[in-house]
């Protein structure tokens, strides 16, 4: 004579999923990815100068080697782009 099972686990039962590092490394980059194209949307101007001073910061590190001088540069790109508004 066979038996049935129960379909239903008695008790509290939780059905756990692998989560890898690699998926949630991918879920954070799409989410930043997803962000950063509405910001430039929402703020065209805003996020051009941002990712030229970011550019700019990162070749005076790549090229001197040292933050001092990337941080000034960082500084005066930013004071160039003007207000935030533009007004």
């Amino acid at each position: 004579m066979t038996q049935c099972l129960p379909k239903r686990k008695p008790g509290i039962y939780v059905a756990w999923r692998t989560v890898t590092y690699r998926s949630v490394a991918l879920m954070i980059m799409g989410g930043l990815l997803i962000f950063a194209a509405a910001m430039h949307f929402a703020f065209p101007q805003f996020t051009d100068a941002q990712a030229h001073a970011v550019s700019n910061f990162a070749g005076t590190v790549l090229e001197q080697g040292r933050w001092d001088g990337a941080r000034r540069e960082v500084d005066r790109v930013s004071r160039s782009a003007g207000p935030l508004h533009g007004a």
